[in-house]
């Protein structure tokens, strides 16, 4: 899998992070920037960056 596969991945996993997480299905997530799935689907982005960088 390259690299845009692997960051797909990620965003799909962010994605999915901030869907199941338990704050979000109890409605108490505010309307902030930690509220939001752009911010889920770039944390996992980052994560899976962050994870694979020192892998050449």
């Amino acid at each position: 899998m390259g690299w845009l596969g692997l960051i797909m991945l990620g965003a799909v996993i962010g994605a999915a992070g901030w869907w199941l997480h338990p704050l979000r299905r109890a409605g108490r997530v505010g309307r902030g920037a930690a509220g939001r799935i752009w911010t889920a689907i770039a944390a996992g982005i980052l994560a899976t960056i962050v994870a694979l960088g020192g892998r050449r």
